[in-house]
């Protein structure tokens, strides 16, 4: 389908029984075009697309980064993760929290499977070898 025929189609979608334009639906699918606008703005210039880090993900990254030697853990705790935040757009409160649960706990609780596959994800990139310890002690909760 061509340009014209997407734009037809859309015509389509967003009108009632009666020819008028539903608000509603229309608002819905501007919506949608907006999101799919940054998606393609952010693939052109090359960002991640992955929607942003939370402060779960980026507690276990680093964790993990530290207990494998990867990083060197953090010095100045407290200036380190509101760096870490500010650059990542975290809550810095919230990832502090979540990383002292995850350490507290050996890396066995304070995130999701989402976090973990997103985890997973950043280190394909970076750290492939870090994906078996990830594997390892997130294996509980799959």
């Amino acid at each position: 389908m061509n340009g014209n025929g997407v734009i037809w189609k859309v015509d389509e979608i967003i009108r009632d029984e009666n020819g008028e334009i539903d608000r509603k639906v229309a608002q819905n699918i501007s919506v949608s075009f907006g999101k799919i606008i940054k998606y393609l703005k952010h693939i052109r210039k090359g960002v991640n697309t992955t929607t942003a880090i939370t402060p779960s993900q980026l507690a276990l990254y680093y964790f993990i980064l530290h207990e494998l030697k990867l990083e060197p853990r953090f010095k100045e705790k407290i200036k380190e993760i509101e760096a870490l935040s500010n650059n990542n757009k975290v809550n810095a409160k919230n990832f502090q929290l979540k990383y002292n649960e995850i350490s507290r706990t050996g890396g066995q609780e304070g995130y999701s499977t989402k976090d973990v596959d997103v985890v997973k994800q950043l280190f394909s990139e970076k750290y492939p070898k870090a994906i078996s310890f990830l594997e390892k002690i997130t294996q509980h909760i799959y």
